[in-house]
């Protein structure tokens, strides 16, 4: 039943990353090894893909590290406002 909630029942959209009409930012925490990998994947393969890793978090940084998650969405819309 879990398998069904996970990941392998997720839709795979990374083909549109590429067609991305704007830079696409993703937030991982340094402590979540999968998710990590997967997003330096994604950045490889998607020019406008831009991963920032999360100092002490895991897989949810917004409850792991929300200091340091607030910082990296600051940046981020620092980075698209300008």
């Amino acid at each position: 039943c879990l398998e069904a909630m996970g990941l392998a029942a997720m839709p795979d959209y990374r083909d549109r990353l590429s067609a991305a009409p704007s830079t696409v930012h993703l937030l991982v925490g340094d402590r979540d090894a999968k998710f990590r990998a997967l997003g330096e994947a994604l950045a490889a393969a998607a020019p406008g893909l831009r991963v920032e890793v999360v100092a002490g978090s895991g897989h949810d940084p917004t409850l792991d590290a929300p200091v340091p998650t607030a910082a990296a969405l600051a940046r981020a819309l620092a980075r698209v406002a300008a």
